[in-house]
């Protein structure tokens, strides 16, 4: 690969655990309540699955977004940013 491919990569890549972050929250978090929808959406085997690909992508944008910061800038600064405002939701909600 060359080094515009492995960029153009490595930049969906963050785009899609972003959109599937964003996505899952505004689902579970902001959606969900107002429509009186409690609990898993699915069979526990797919939640659990749900839950642990979206743990996978938060860590992965948390610790991997600032050695991303020099060559693909805003989608890392993106996802470091939406990152750590689940975690500060996350904190508050549960603390």
């Amino acid at each position: 690969m060359t080094t515009s491919q492995t960029s153009r990569y490595w930049r969906w890549v963050f785009i899609v655990l972003e959109a599937m972050l964003v996505g899952s929250f505004a689902l579970c978090v902001l959606i969900a309540p107002h429509f009186g929808w409690r609990g898993p959406f699915a069979s526990p085997g797919f939640t659990m699955v749900h839950g642990v690909v979206v743990a996978v992508a938060w860590l992965f944008l948390l610790v991997a977004s600032p050695f991303f910061l020099r060559s693909q800038r805003g989608v890392a600064l993106a996802g470091l940013i939406i990152a750590l405002c689940g975690l500060v939701y996350f904190i508050v909600t549960f603390v």
